[in-house]
C-alpha cells in the first residue's frame, strides 16, 4: 500500500495513509443454538467483544464494506437459529455503518437440516449416487443431476437456510448453486465475490474421507473477464472435496482471493496465482482442543507502479486471548499484525468509452440491490408498483408468483424501466412485508419514514 512501510509495527495502530478500495469482515462458522442470547448462552461475551474489536479496528482501517460469512450460521438448521443469526447480523452490520445488502452468506454443514436428509431415501440415493462415481464421471454426472427437476432435491434440506439468505440476495438452487456481487476498485477495476454452494451432498456422517462434499466444474469454472477479479467463498475447503484436484486447478488459476471455513483452524497460505484463506471458528465447541475463537479483516486496493497495476490484499487476523478476554492481533513470526499479498493485474481497466452500450446498462450489483429494495415491500405494494409501470409482462405477471419481484426486476429491464421502478420502490420503501418473510426487518431509516 503506498506510503506504507509494512514492517513498521507501528503502522498497524494509526489509521491507514489512505482508505483501502474494499475492506470485509471476515467470519465463519458462527453456530448460533436455539439458546443464543440466553443466560445460559456463554458465546454471547465472545460476540460482544467481536463488535467491540471491530470498532477498535476501524480507527485504522476507515471503514467497512462487507460482512463474508463462510457458512454455519445456524447449529442444526432450523428456524429459530437462522432468526437469531439475522437479528445479530443486522445489529453488526449497523454498527459498522455498511449498507444491509452487504452481507454475504453461504451454507455449512451446520445449515444443513439433517432430519430432511434422514427422512428422504430420495436425497440420500442422490448422495450415494454422486459419492459412488469415480474422478472422470463425477463432473458429468453432477452437472447432470443439477439439471434435472430431481437436482433440486439436494437443496430441500438448506430451506431454512434459503429462507434466511434470501433478504441477503444470497439463496441458491439447482439453477443457480452459486450467486455473484461486483464491488468497485480503483481505476474502473472490479472485485466479484462469487460465493458457492459446498453442501449439496453435506448430510449425515460428513468426513474428509468416505463423505466428501463437492463444488462442481460448474460453480468452479470462473468466467474470465477484463478488470474483473474474483475472490471465491465455500463453507468447505479443498481437503474436504471429492473434486479437490479440479477445485484448485480451476480457482488456483482465476482467484486472486479464495475464503473458506468449516475446519476451526486458521490457515493463510498462496494459492496459485492469489491467496487462501481458511477461517477459524468464531464459536468453537469449548470442548474442542485447541479452542480459540478467530475472524479475520482483509482489505484490497488496486495500486499502480512503475506502469503496473497490483491487487494488494492485506489480511489481519485476528484471535481471542485468554489472558486479555478480548480479541487481539494473531501475529506471525516478524511480530507483524497482518499478512500482506501483492498480485499483478491488468495494466487498465476497459474504458468506459471503449464498452459503453448504446443505453447505460444496470450491473448486475445494482439488479441485485432494486431486488433487494422490491423485496422489502410488502407484495401489495409490489403488485401496485407493477400495474403503476405498467410492467405486468405480455403473460400478465401473476400476483401469487412466487419470484414476484425478480420477475418485476427482469421485466422492467427488457422494457427499460428500471430506473421508474427504482424511483418507486424507494417511494414506498417505509412500508415493510413482515408477513412474507420473517427475517425481514425494518432499517431504522425505514422506521423514520414510515
Amino acid at each position: 500500500m503506498q506510503g506504507l512501510n509494512l514492517d513498521d509495527r507501528q503502522a498497524w495502530t494509526r489509521p491507514l495513509p489512505e482508505p483501502p478500495d474494499l475492506v470485509l469482515v471476515h467470519i465463519s462458522d458462527i453456530h448460533f443454538k436455539s439458546s443464543a442470547g440466553t443466560v445460559q448462552d456463554r458465546n454471547k461475551d465472545l460476540r460482544n467483544e467481536l463488535q467491540l474489536d471491530l470498532r477498535r479496528q476501524r480507527t485504522h482501517v476507515r471503514k467497512f464494506d462487507v460482512i463474508i460469512v463462510t457458512g454455519d450460521i445456524a447449529f442444526s438448521g432450523k428456524r429459530p437459529e437462522f432468526e437469531i443469526a439475522s437479528k445479530w447480523l443486522d445489529v453488526l452490520r449497523e454498527q459498522l455503518d455498511m449498507r444491509e445488502e452487504n452481507i454475504l452468506v453461504i451454507p455449512g454443514n451446520h445449515d444443513v437440516d439433517r432430519d430432511t436428509i434422514a427422512s428422504s431415501k430420495e436425497i440420500l440415493d442422490l448422495h450415494a449416487k454422486l459419492r459412488g462415481c469415480d474422478d472422470n464421471a463425477l463432473q458429468s454426472a453432477f452437472a447432470d443431476v443439477m439439471s434435472k427437476e430431481e437436482g433440486q432435491r439436494l437443496f430441500d434440506a438448506i430451506a431454512e437456510f434459503n429462507a434466511f439468505a434470501r433478504q441477503y440476495g444470497c439463496a441458491v438452487h439447482r439453477e443457480e448453486p452459486f450467486w455473484e456481487r461486483d464491488f468497485s476498485l480503483h481505476d474502473g477495476f472490479r472485485l466479484r465475490i462469487r460465493g458457492m454452494t459446498s453442501t449439496c451432498i453435506s448430510g449425515l456422517g460428513d468426513d474428509d474421507r468416505a463423505k466428501r462434499m463437492i463444488l462442481g466444474e460448474i460453480q468452479c469454472a470462473l468466467r474470465q473477464e477484463s478488470g474483473v477479479e474474483y475472490l471465491t467463498m465455500a463453507h468447505h475447503p479443498p481437503s474436504w472435496l471429492l473434486d479437490q484436484d479440479n477445485v484448485q486447478r480451476y480457482l488456483n488459476a482465476r482467484a486472486h482471493i479464495q475464503l473458506y471455513g468449516h475446519k476451526h483452524e486458521q490457515w493463510i497460505e498462496p494459492a496459485g496465482k492469489g491467496v487462501r484463506v481458511v477461517a477459524g471458528a468464531v464459536h468453537p465447541e469449548r470442548s474442542e482442543s485447541k479452542w480459540i475463537p478467530r475472524y479475520n479483516v482483509i482489505t484490497l486496493s488496486v495500486r499502480k507502479q512503475d506502469d503496473a497495476r497490483f491487487l494488494e490484499v492485506i489480511v489481519y487476523p485476528r484471535r481471542w486471548s485468554n489472558e486479555e478476554t478480548c480479541f487481539i492481533p494473531d501475529c506471525d513470526s516478524r511480530l507483524l499484525p497482518i499478512r500482506s499479498y501483492s498480485f499483478k493485474i491488468e495494466d487498465s481497466a476497459p474504458s468506459e468509452a471503449s464498452s459503453a452500450p448504446d443505453r447505460a446498462v444496470p450491473s448486475a450489483d445494482e439488479k441485485l440491490r432494486l431486488r433487494y429494495r422490491l423485496e422489502m415491500l410488502a407484495k401489495d405494494l409490489q403488485i401496485r408498483l407493477a400495474q403503476q409501470l405498467n410492467l405486468q409482462g405480455p403473460n400478465d405477471l401473476q400476483a401469487d408468483a412466487p419470484e414476484f419481484a425478480d420477475t418485476l426486476v427482469r421485466i422492467a429491464d427488457e422494457q427499460q424501466r428500471l430506473e421508474d421502478l427504482f424511483d418507486l420502490v424507494e417511494k414506498y420503501r417505509g412500508e415493510v412485508n413482515q408477513r412474507e418473510n420473517p427475517f425481514r426487518k425494518p432499517h431504522k431509516e425505514d422506521e423514520k419514514d414510515a
